[in-house]
């Protein structure tokens, strides 16, 4: 009896002195599940950030991948820190301390930051070691119901913790999968929400597209009520420079964003014996939406002299349809009827004030004007290169 009744009082003692040290170390399982919250909430801070700075410049591709990667881990921890905190206070201590050697070597400026953190998991990590032995030893304290212990029980308490400890999924698996699940979305999230706004990558994706004669995916990154309005006005330069079926390759554009108002970028993308093609953008939002083209100037290398003679041909000794036939072939009907309409107000149905000696103004950009001196007045000639040839696009008559 007096054996026993010893027995039972070390016991008590012991489970006494236990639930003094659990006291003591019980508050690490909130402490880790906050560092650990903590530090996922300030990956997620960082993924936004990049977000946002990616329209300005190239986010790297493993910032991304790293501050994904972290906040999967980082949220896996503090989800799994009460079964093992001990496991996820010596990983968060490593990893930590790693980032405090990469700062000591790549003079980076978060080094009193991670170093804290390292101290505060290093910390942890005596304080989670104790937790567990108690665990181990008094699993009961768990639930907050151990009263009194007896050696067998603290016995069989040690036998359960160390069988719950080999059960379930191995930590390090639970580590791995949410090390490669957060790699992977790093991957998906830089290829969706960061490197798609970079004005580099608008750049790259400009050329790839002219190259391959896309105009419907030039049009996508214009803002969708004056998408059919681009294309058109695209189609037409295009057809003017003879460039609708076969352009001349972009080089590497040159991105600007120096001296213009905040939330526009220039991009010109220089060309080989041309002038450059220069694209402009608008920041809606955190996207960069197309807001104009503008295509190098028109290099005619047909003569005008020729097109000229056969207009002054045509108003000298043919009709209104001689005429109206050196116009765009979709508008020679129109021209033609428009033309007669005139002669019959002018009475010019038969003879026309005869023209000599055209003054040729300058061409400029695949545009010219040629006027004819007549004794009321001067009739004034508008020419237009469609890529192909000139085109008589206006006549502008004489005032009466």
């Amino acid at each position: 009896m007096a054996r026993e009744h010893d027995e039972d009082l070390r016991a008590e003692e012991d489970a006494r002195r236990a639930r003094r040290e659990f006291a003591k170390v019980k508050k690490i399982i909130p402490t880790l599940t906050a560092l650990y919250l903590i530090s996922a909430v300030g990956s997620a801070v960082l993924l936004v950030l990049f977000s946002y700075a990616a329209v300005a410049v190239d986010v790297p591709l493993y910032l991304t991948v790293l501050a994904f990667a972290s906040l999967t881990v980082n949220l896996a921890a503090a989800l799994r820190v009460r079964k093992k905190p001990y496991t996820w206070a010596v990983m968060g201590a490593v990893v930590t301390s790693l980032l405090v050697v990469s700062d000591i070597f790549g003079r980076d400026g978060s080094f009193v930051i991670d170093l804290f953190w390292a101290a505060c998991f290093w910390a942890a990590v005596g304080y989670a070691a104790r937790y567990e032995k108690v665990l181990a030893r008094y699993p009961e304290l768990a639930k907050g119901r151990i009263a009194r212990a007896r050696p067998e029980r603290a016995r069989q308490g040690t036998r359960r913790g160390r069988k719950a400890s080999r059960s379930g999924v191995p930590e390090g698996v639970i580590f791995a999968g949410a090390l490669l699940a957060g790699i992977l979305l790093g991957f998906v999230f830089h290829s969706t929400s960061v490197k798609s706004k970079s004005p580099n990558y608008l750049a790259a994706r400009i050329r790839e597209e002219w190259a391959a004669g896309d105009l419907d995916a030039l049009a996508s990154h214009v803002a969708s009520e004056r998408r059919d309005a681009f294309l058109r006005k695209l189609k037409k330069g295009l057809t003017r420079r003879g460039w609708l079926n076969r352009r001349p390759a972009l080089n590497e554009g040159v991105v600007d964003l120096h001296g213009l108002p905040e939330g526009r970028l220039a991009i010109a993308f220089p060309i080989r014996n041309e002038e450059p093609l220069v694209t402009s953008w608008r920041l809606e939002g955190t996207k960069w939406t197309l807001r104009d083209m503008a295509l190098p100037s028109v290099q005619v290398k047909v003569p005008l002299d020729g097109v000229v003679g056969q207009f002054i041909a045509a108003w000298n000794g043919g009709d209104a349809a001689d005429i109206a036939s050196l116009s765009p072939p979709d508008k020679v009907d129109r021209q033609a009827k428009s033309l007669r309409r005139i002669f019959s107000r002018r009475g010019w149905e038969q003879r026309r004030p005869s023209v000599e000696r055209p003054r040729i103004l300058a061409p400029r950009d695949g545009r010219a004007t040629v006027v004819f001196d007549l004794a009321d007045g001067s009739l004034t000639t508008k020419w237009r290169f469609d890529g192909t040839a000139w085109r008589l696009s206006g006549i502008r008559f004489p005032k009466r």
